[in-house]
């Protein structure tokens, strides 16, 4: 992980990342690094409700991944 990552993980975790682009773009940015699928369920479950909005894209870059995956 990146100390890039970890400092916008911190930021979404404490409540200071609160405009809705920087959440968007943190969230596509986990999605497309593929380390979304390595945090807790809660970053799944906001994805997939990002997704279903049509705020983020799944498997853009990596379509070996189901969203089964992001299901928890």
């Amino acid at each position: 992980m990146t100390s890039d990552i970890i400092s916008k993980i911190m930021d979404f975790e404490s409540g200071e990342m609160k405009e809705t682009g920087q959440i968007v773009d943190f969230f596509q940015e986990l999605g497309d690094s593929g380390m979304i699928f390595n945090l807790q369920g809660h970053y799944h479950r906001l994805f997939n409700q990002l997704a279903d909005a049509g705020l983020v894209k799944i498997g853009s870059d990596h379509p070996d991944r189901i969203i089964s995956e992001l299901e928890a």
